[in-house]
């Protein structure tokens, strides 16, 4: 039986349980450990107390557990982390976020000529894909609420004439209903298909990628971290 578990907030929509039984069947033992405060949080010690083979972390605590942990490669150390495994009296992490974010990034962009690459938000997510763009040399606009205030209405026809593939890495309560230039991509890691129907129709011009591939690259890479592949 694999013992998997996620930890996060508000986690019952969740898609990961039905990838996981996917990719390993139905002897799986699969948990949501739901939170809505950091505070109720267990130790790692507890959390694997019931020989949980891994444990995936998802927003708001993917800092949560970063100073407990270790990384096994120097160049892969984040400040945000989503998968943990046990070694022994040690807790091991990666972010297999970056992983699987660099793999489609580097697909999407090679198979395709943008003129612009946008990247909207702050948080982890966007930390990690600010990685893997510098990663592959690529330049791009970074535009946060900070900044630029509601991101949700921004124009960005108006600001890029010409075709981009935007990169949503904003939470999932947020709706693009903004403009874009025809012939735009617009790359919503969520995986919530609400997103895309909010988008203008632009008679059909702006492609619309959600991140349900983008949840199972996580689970693959995540699986090869516990060595359950």
């Amino acid at each position: 039986m694999y013992k998997l578990a996620l930890l996060g907030r508000n986690i019952s929509h969740s898609q990961s349980p039905a990838i996981y039984r996917k990719l390993l069947g139905e002897n799986l033992d699969y948990k949501l450990f739901d939170f809505s405060h950091d505070k109720e949080i267990p130790s790692l010690e507890e959390l694997f107390s019931d020989d949980l083979m891994g444990l995936s972390i998802t927003a708001p605590y993917k800092k949560h557990f970063v100073d407990q942990v270790h990384f096994l490669n120097p160049d892969l150390t984040f400040s945000a982390i989503n998968c943990i495994r046990r070694n022994k009296n040690n807790f091991e992490a990666t972010n297999t976020d970056y992983l699987a974010l660099e793999e489609i990034l580097n697909d999407l962009l090679t198979a395709n000529v943008y003129s612009n690459i946008v990247l909207l938000g702050s948080g982890s997510m966007a930390e990690i894909t600010q990685k893997v763009l510098n990663k592959l040399n690529r330049s791009y606009t970074h535009l946060t609420r900070k900044s630029y205030g509601d991101l949700s209405k921004i124009d960005l026809s108006s600001q890029i004439k010409d075709e981009a593939v935007v990169l949503n890495a904003c939470s999932r309560d947020m709706y693009f209903s903004g403009n874009l230039s025809r012939g735009s991509t617009f790359f919503d890691f969520n995986y919530d298909m609400k997103h895309a129907s909010v988008i203008p129709d632009q008679k059909r011009s702006i492609d619309y990628i959600d991140g349900l591939n983008l949840l199972y690259l996580q689970a693959k890479y995540a699986l090869d971290f516990w060595a359950l592949s």
